[in-house]
């Protein structure tokens, strides 16, 4: 009587993360890549893969698609063919603020990965 009544309840199931997705919508994508077809093209076929696979794999991961060039905005689909309506006409490659956007996106989840697909090629002043 002298310790207050207590409940302790334990949640063993895994908390739910996102898997953020950044994509390079800028022109350079449109050069070729080493097997000579569009870098756009490949992108989007990773995107494919990628959305179709993870998608199998766990229901607890909440995937996160962004588009990137000297801007980074959030897609509201996360489906296989969500590149389809997108071409690659951006100016600049920002990937300091891709990479800080990718972050913000998980909107206080746990992140279970952060993917930036693209050329490599940062063209935006730092």
């Amino acid at each position: 009587a002298i310790i207050r009544p207590a409940l302790l309840r334990t949640d063993n199931r895994p908390a739910d993360a996102a898997l953020v997705v950044a994509v390079d919508t800028s022109r350079s994508m449109t050069l070729p890549d080493g097997d000579g077809s569009q870098r756009w093209t490949a992108q989007k076929e990773t995107w494919r893969e990628l959305s179709a696979a993870v998608g199998k794999l766990d229901q607890s991961l909440v995937m996160r698609l962004l588009a990137y060039d000297s801007t980074t905005r959030r897609l509201s689909s996360t489906a296989p063919d969500a590149l389809d309506s997108l071409s690659p006409e951006g100016e600049l490659t920002d990937l300091s603020a891709a990479t800080l956007a990718a972050i913000q996106a998980a909107q206080g989840q746990p992140i279970a990965g952060v993917v930036l697909m693209g050329d490599g090629t940062q063209t935006a002043p730092l």
